[in-house]
């Protein structure tokens, strides 16, 4: 049955019994459910550009950060540091 309402036809009919018609209600939700849910390849394409960029961008900022002056190095860590302290004492945490 291609339909919930078909099934209920064959069901009035006697061609089908209540937990056949569970069953088949089941399935049909069941694949609603999955079509609804499922990305398409569009989506999956999308998400997998997403990442790889992500990444490429990461890799852009270590280049930079790689091609700094020792000095600039430090003192960017230094202001790193700086921050994740500020941020741990915001939360309370030591």
């Amino acid at each position: 049955y291609t339909t919930y309402e078909e099934a209920q036809e064959a069901y009035g009919y006697g061609d089908i019994n209540d937990d056949e018609l569970y069953q088949i209600g089941k399935a049909l939700e069941a694949g609603q459910n999955h079509i609804k849910f499922s990305e398409t390849p569009t989506e999956i394409a999308n998400k997998m550009m997403k990442e790889f960029i992500g990444k490429l961008e990461s890799d852009i900022r270590s280049f930079r950060f790689e091609s700094l002056s020792v000095e600039d190095k430090e003192k960017i860590s230094k202001q790193h540091e700086e921050l994740q302290d500020r941020i741990r004492a915001k939360r309370g945490i030591t």
